[in-house]
């Protein structure tokens, strides 16, 4: 017997990674304004960070979980920059963040 190709598991993997990766970049995605994590990725972005982010009008939260980041509260597009990824601050990956921030 002859089994045509059915590509059901390929079609149904797909449908799965997309809804992982959407979910996942609907909580990773940082708010308009609000708390940020901001992880820099070369040594240039790091350099100077604190003051880059107060001259934007950011304010600093405390320092980050990954080396060189920073927990910030701002308005994402003021705080983006080239080298640095902006992801939301959410209290399972930050911790508690201030109420009056």
């Amino acid at each position: 017997m002859i089994c045509a190709f059915r590509p059901t598991w390929l079609l149904l993997t797909a449908q799965l990674v997309l809804a992982t990766g959407g979910i996942g970049w609907l909580m990773l995605r940082p708010p308009e304004e609000g708390a940020m994590l901001m992880i820099p990725l070369t040594d240039d972005a790091r350099t100077g960070l604190p003051q880059r982010v107060i001259d934007r009008g950011g304010q600093l939260l405390r320092m980050g979980m990954f080396p060189g980041s920073l927990v910030v509260h701002g308005r994402s597009n003021a705080l983006a920059q080239p080298g640095m990824v902006l992801i939301a601050a959410d209290t399972a990956l930050c911790g508690p963040l201030q109420k009056d921030a």
